[in-house]
């Protein structure tokens, strides 16, 4: 070995020499003092006895994505021949009322006011007496339909 590698090796050698000393001195091969971390529940798969299934059914629940209404129904309305004061907004809200409480649903329903319109008309002795009929159609929709998937809820 020439004169420049052997110093070159006894260079590297110093130098790992070094770093030994540096870590025993440094006490790292002992635990760290407590820390701050706090401790992560981790939940683990169950592992089951082989030859056993767990069955997960399918079934329709409220916390599922809501895919529609379970009834749905057009209804059409009309005021008759009633004196000023009102409007169809008012005519509807009747109507809305009416076909609510006239069917006993709750308050998971949806109403769509399809088509609402008024007609006029002069009445009484001099034809000075306003008379108006109201026209409203709604879609009234209830009882709600949820999508149906497997999920543990289910019984």
């Amino acid at each position: 070995m020439s004169l420049s590698k052997a110093a070159a090796v006894a260079t590297i050698v110093g130098g790992i020499a070094a770093v030994i000393a540096l870590f025993q001195s440094s006490n790292l091969s002992s635990p760290p003092e407590q820390s701050n971390a706090q401790p992560i529940d981790v939940e683990r798969p169950v592992d089951h006895e082989p030859n056993t299934t767990t069955q997960i059914r399918a079934c329709t629940d409220i916390d599922f994505y809501q895919i529609g209404w379970n009834h749905s129904e057009p209804i059409s309305g009309t005021s008759g021949w009633i004196g000023g004061g009102s409007n169809p907004t008012n005519w509807c809200n009747q109507l809305i009322n009416r076909s609510i409480q006239g069917r006993s649903i709750g308050t998971k329903h949806e109403v769509k006011v399809l088509n609402s319109s008024e007609e006029g008309r002069w009445t009484g002795t001099f034809g000075r007496t306003r008379q108006y009929n109201y026209h409203c159609t709604i879609q009234l929709s209830w009882d709600p339909k949820f999508e149906k998937k497997e999920n543990v809820v289910c019984q």
